[in-house]
């Protein structure tokens, strides 16, 4: 398996947009001076705008919009840094695809969430598309024919291990639902799109290529002059 250069063009394409998005909302709100010297709060008119508004078909375009705001820098460097893991291992472990599962899980986790959360509430972050490649990425190791890749769930594991208890209501001011509708989607564009991301992987057969070369190899008993004894009744 290799990482190829090309494949994370699109990647950090859409990295570099939710970067000026942030930028592009400070620097209209706050002036250049003051976005420059600023913490890096989100002005609120912005997330009241933009965020996800639960059930409110009044701002039922917001499912697309939430996930491109976050509340200050700390916020967005966050996400992030998950999503450049994760699309790394994507890469690794898939040929192609990318940009396909990224348009996928974007309008599915927006639409789940707007009909998961609370009514009423306001949900904002790209944490929900981490959650997304995390559950995909889990779910097409365990759907695999080689066992040998569910290494990279527990890679995903040990890398995001805390990331899943983001799925649970422990701290009130962290969107549970929207990590929830990220790993909802994930596995659900894995599961109903098993065979054509399977076909995708770039994963090859490890123990089948360790068992031929095993069987190729010469025996080196068979350099050994024959034992009389061996015939011996």
């Amino acid at each position: 398996m290799k990482i190829y250069l090309p494949r994370l063009i699109l990647p950090f394409v859409v990295f570099g947009l939710l970067i000026i998005h942030q930028v592009g909302w400070l620097v209209n709100e706050m002036g250049w001076c003051e976005c420059i010297f600023s913490p890096g709060q989100l002005p609120y008119n912005a997330s009241l705008l933009l965020g996800t508004h639960s059930r409110d078909w009044t701002y039922f375009y917001t499912f697309l919009t939430g996930s491109w705001i976050h509340g200050d820098w700390q916020h967005l460097l966050g996400n992030l840094s998950s999503l450049l893991g994760l699309t790394l291992l994507f890469v690794l472990y898939l040929k192609r695809g990318w940009l396909r599962f990224f348009l996928l899980q974007w309008i599915f986790s927006g639409l789940i969430l707007f009909v998961l959360a609370s009514k009423g509430s306001i949900h904002i972050g790209a944490s929900t598309w981490s959650y997304a490649f995390a559950g995909f990425l889990s779910t097409l190791a365990f759907l695999h024919p080689n066992r040998k890749l569910l290494s990279l769930f527990f890679i995903i594991c040990l890398w995001y291990g805390s990331m899943w208890w983001g799925i649970f209501p422990i701290e009130p001011k962290i969107s549970f639902q929207g990590h929830l509708s990220g790993l909802i989607s994930g596995i659900l564009i894995g599961l109903l799109g098993r065979d054509y991301w399977l076909e995708q992987m770039d994963v090859h057969p490890i123990a089948e290529s360790m068992d031929s070369n095993f069987n190729d190899s010469p025996n080196p008993n068979d350099s050994l002059p024959e034992n009389p004894y061996d015939k011996f009744q």
